[in-house]
């Protein structure tokens, strides 16, 4: 009877090496996959930037969050947030027309209205809006 060699051959190891490599990726996405899924829900940060009776006097309050001016606007019993922040060049849109219904962007002419809808001018979109929640008689930004 022939003596069978104890020896693993050179093809077969680098089988088993790449089944090994090929489980151990598998193995490591779907374990991502599953910390994903668990991830805690986090509560997001918010700023107080106005107090509902003053907005409702004054029409609108402007407040600078994170370093960017923003605007908060109570109309017709709406209460929105707006970037500031022109999108077409990141001027700081200029607020003296809003008792005339629009914001202007004084470097380049862009003007939209007290939603943040462009109306004209040079700027590709909108004034970026910004999350809001009112507890109480508060307003704050979402951050």
């Amino acid at each position: 009877m022939p003596e069978r060699s104890s020896k693993v051959k050179r093809r077969d190891f680098l089988k088993i090496f790449g089944i090994f490599l090929l489980l151990s990726f598998i193995g490591s996405m779907v374990l991502s996959l599953f910390r994903k899924c668990k991830r805690e829900i986090v509560e997001r940060e918010r700023m107080k930037v106005a107090d509902i009776d003053l907005l409702k006097r004054q029409k609108f309050v402007k407040a600078v969050v994170k370093g960017e001016p923003i605007i908060i606007i109570y109309e017709r019993e709406e209460i929105l947030a707006l970037s500031l922040t022109c999108p077409h060049r990141g001027c700081v849109v200029s607020t003296d027309n809003v008792d005339k219904g629009f914001l202007e962007c004084p470097c380049h002419g862009s003007k939209f209205d007290l939603k943040g809808k462009r109306l004209e001018g040079p700027s590709p979109e909108d004034l970026r809006k910004l999350e809001i929640e009112i507890e109480k008689k508060d307003v704050y930004v979402l951050l």
